[in-house]
């Protein structure tokens, strides 16, 4: 059979969102904002450039990339500025 590789444009995550209620996959190359407004989800929203902080929520599990730092954190409880970070696993968010 031949082997099969995961394309990381079309790659996607579980989100479960503690606030709402919600369960859905995003994918993995797009933040995680844009990846819930194409969705139907709008979040609070400032600046779009990590720097207001009005879109941060708290990850309660799972592991995000920050796109300007280039660091991934699994550390649970920490916040995210979600307009500046992408999932890297199975994300659980208070949004």
């Amino acid at each position: 059979a031949p082997i099969t590789v995961t394309d990381a444009a079309t790659a996607t995550v579980k989100v479960h969102l503690t606030a709402s209620q919600r369960d859905l996959e995003i994918p993995t190359n797009l933040s995680i904002l844009d990846a819930l407004e194409a969705q139907g989800i709008r979040p609070k929203v400032g600046c779009r450039m990590g720097v207001c902080h009005t879109c941060v929520c708290t990850r309660a599990e799972g592991t995000t990339l920050d796109m300007q730092t280039g660091e991934q954190d699994a550390q649970p409880g920490m916040d995210v500025r979600i307009c500046m970070s992408r999932a890297r696993t199975d994300l659980t968010l208070d949004l």
